[in-house]
């Protein structure tokens, strides 16, 4: 007689939103009539790690339906703030963690590869892909490191606040504790795990429409 215990979920929820995916009837933002809609393209940083020496836009502002082209400088000058990181997280000695700063658009220096950099309005999306192109952007590239263990010895640091790179360290349990009982077992094993990059993809972002 199998004994195997059976598992159930303590409780479930009936998805909605499948048939109408599946039958093709997803409504998305992109669905909804945009004749009069304008488009936003961000450009992003080739480089993981670099100084924006310049942006030049006046050509690309010249293109084709281009409406307008936003860089930092001209958030700055309208007050627009950075994004805000909601969390708050201590270090194992109580200490605040630092928490980056997250401009909407890079300042005068990126820190990862895809950092958006200028934001171009325009009429239609190829446009606002053609007028992008068209924008010279100097950057003085800085050197860089994709290795974690790397990057606590030695590394280029990419926020002079977070020391060799440590953004969040944290502790639980009793670690003394938990070293003498290794040093009291007669067999130790261990076991190093490399973690993949994790990219989160859906089909849709939040997004909104927007008529004034």
């Amino acid at each position: 007689m199998d004994q195997t215990p059976q598992l159930k979920p303590l409780s479930y929820s009936p998805r909605q939103e499948d048939e109408r995916l599946v039958s093709g009837k997803g409504q998305f933002a992109d669905d909804l009539p945009h004749d009069e809609f304008l488009v936003g393209y961000v450009v992003r940083s080739p480089y993981p790690h670099a100084v924006i020496r310049q942006i030049d836009t006046e050509d690309a502002l010249q293109s084709s339906g281009v409406t307008n082209i936003f860089t930092a400088e001209d958030l700055l000058a309208d007050g627009v703030g950075g994004l805000p990181c909601v969390s708050s997280f201590t270090g194992p000695d109580g200490a605040p963690l630092f928490k980056p700063p997250r401009p909407v658009l890079a300042t005068d220096r990126v820190r990862h590869v895809g950092e958006p950099v200028a934001f171009v309005v325009a009429d239609s999306l190829a446009n606002a892909i053609e007028a992008a192109e068209s924008i010279e952007i100097d950057f003085e590239e800085l050197p860089s490191n994709s290795d974690v263990e790397k990057a606590f010895t030695g590394a280029t640091q990419i926020w002079d606040e977070a020391k060799n790179n440590l953004c969040y360290d944290f502790v639980r349990g009793d670690e003394q504790q938990v070293e003498e009982l290794f040093a009291e077992s007669n067999h130790v094993s261990s076991i190093k795990v490399h973690h993949p990059r994790m990219a989160i993809t859906p089909i849709e972002p939040r997004s909104a429409a927007a008529q004034f």
